[in-house]
């Protein structure tokens, strides 16, 4: 199976870390720093989480109309939602890729 193009990380960023200890009540850094690395979200995550009420509806639409999307009951509702939203994702990544 072929692993969706998540974009890469969208807020990539570092930080350092130092060891605190306590000697006769004043506190004093210890050791080496730890620089430790935080990936982020995904683009991908984060293009799907800014879509807008009218993009999720109209995309909602378009796929209820083409047949995608059949059962909108009240469980299913939530579920479609988040399809919506990845979808135009999706769509914004290829954009980028020039796809």
């Amino acid at each position: 199976m072929m692993e969706k193009n998540n974009g890469g990380p969208a807020f990539p960023g570092v930080m350092t870390f130092q060891k605190i200890i306590e000697h006769n009540g004043v506190a004093h850094m210890a050791g080496d720093k730890e620089l430790i690395y935080l990936p982020g979200m995904s683009l991908r995550d984060y293009f799907a989480a800014h879509v807008t009420e009218k993009e999720i509806a109209e995309i909602m639409y378009d796929h209820i109309i083409e047949g995608d999307i059949l059962d909108l009951g009240p469980v299913n509702y939530s579920i479609t939602r988040q399809q919506a939203r990845y979808i135009h994702a999706d769509a914004m990544l290829e954009a980028r890729d020039g796809k």
